[in-house]
């Protein structure tokens, strides 16, 4: 069968019911690792400020549970059986998803991490520090899961169905009050950082602004997949590292 990769950009970019399934085998991992391997409570002081606030009120398996809500969601939407008829083929799809997340994250984690030493004083502490994999799925979930599919998904479809907005504005407020979501949410809960301006500036910037325009442009699935596998290569290169030196 030939595959129209046409079809993937606007698929992956709207279709929320392609979006669940993309994003699957990432929960399903998290939920598996934290079954295998249960994190421990001191690992959420190194861990992103929002990811540890969020596990702790709610649970190890709160983030599997947002997760099936939203494919609850996303399955019982009134546009149902139109994204449904434009879904097909979604495992060679599913697998573009993931390739282009990922290899653009990997490449800008290594980038990142070897220039760490120059602007590493830039950064909030959790950039600059390594959690176990369960935890690095966790904090790239929580907040594209959160952030992008329930807030700036949620108010862009409030604005524009309920409030009768027009499209384009819907998005662009949508993404501003998540991105300042974001930030702020860095600084409340149980693990919430002390407020420094220099760090909510750059949560608002980097994990608010620009991963919810990514959002926009991409979709669901290339965020989730771009953020965890920053995370993930971000906690396997000092590893490398010490291997490659050794």
């Amino acid at each position: 069968m030939r595959i129209d990769l046409s079809r993937y950009l606007p698929l992956s970019r709207t279709n929320s019911l392609f979006a669940m399934e993309a994003v699957a085998p990432l929960f399903l991992a998290y939920e598996a690792l934290v079954f295998l391997d249960p994190w421990q409570a001191a690992e959420l002081s190194r861990a992103d400020p929002f990811a540890a606030s969020f596990l702790l009120a709610l649970g190890p398996h709160a983030l599997g549970i947002a997760y099936l809500l939203a494919a609850f969601l996303s399955y019982t939407s009134k546009t149902l059986e139109e994204e449904r008829k434009n879904a097909a083929p979604r495992p060679f799809f599913v697998f573009v998803a993931a390739l282009e997340g990922a290899l653009p994250a990997i490449v800008i984690a290594v980038a990142a991490y070897f220039l760490l030493p120059l602007w590493g004083a830039f950064l909030p502490p959790e950039e600059t520090t390594f959690v176990g994999v369960p935890l690095a799925l966790a904090s790239g979930l929580s907040e594209e899961l959160i952030f992008r599919f329930f807030l700036q998904g949620g108010l862009a479809l409030i604005l524009r169905e309920v409030v009768s907005m027009n499209a384009d504005r819907a998005r662009n407020i949508a993404l501003l009050l998540a991105a300042l979501g974001v930030a702020a949410a860095h600084h409340l809960g149980p693990a919430g950082a002390p407020f420094v301006l220099q760090e909510f500036l750059f949560r608002f910037l980097v994990p608010g602004l620009l991963f919810g325009y990514l959002y926009q442009l991409r979709g669901l699935a290339f965020v989730a997949y771009f953020h965890s596998a920053y995370q993930l290569v971000w906690i396997a290169l000092p590893g490398l590292e010490n291997l490659l030196r050794g």
